[in-house]
């Protein structure tokens, strides 16, 4: 799968790749390789949205950690998507790769 990038006629135009939620911790920390994960849950009226969150910065692995399921976070960082094959079939998963994380 060959993806073109748009043509930037504007040469001071940037892509910016930066989120910022405020949830609830959802889940337990889990670890693979290194990279520690979690849910946030984004509670709204009438619905709720679970977000995947990632972690593998040295200075915020601890505090990532140290967070209580059901506690109030703001998280900070950047959308990511992996791609790879499954049986001959192309899967993708999106998450959040984590840059802050400090209770609210």
């Amino acid at each position: 799968m060959t993806v073109k990038s748009a043509k930037n006629t504007n040469s001071s135009l940037r892509g910016y790749n930066q989120v910022r939620l405020v949830g609830v911790i959802a889940s337990a920390t889990t670890s693979r390789e290194g990279v520690f994960a979690r849910r946030l849950e984004i509670p709204q009226s009438g619905a709720r949205e679970i977000f995947e969150l990632e972690c593998e910065k040295e200075e915020i692995i601890e505090a990532f950690r140290s967070m209580k399921v059901r506690e109030w976070v703001e998280v900070r960082g950047r959308i990511r998507r992996r791609f790879w094959r499954a049986g001959g079939a192309l899967a993708s998963r999106t998450y959040i790769e984590v840059t802050s994380i400090s209770p609210r």
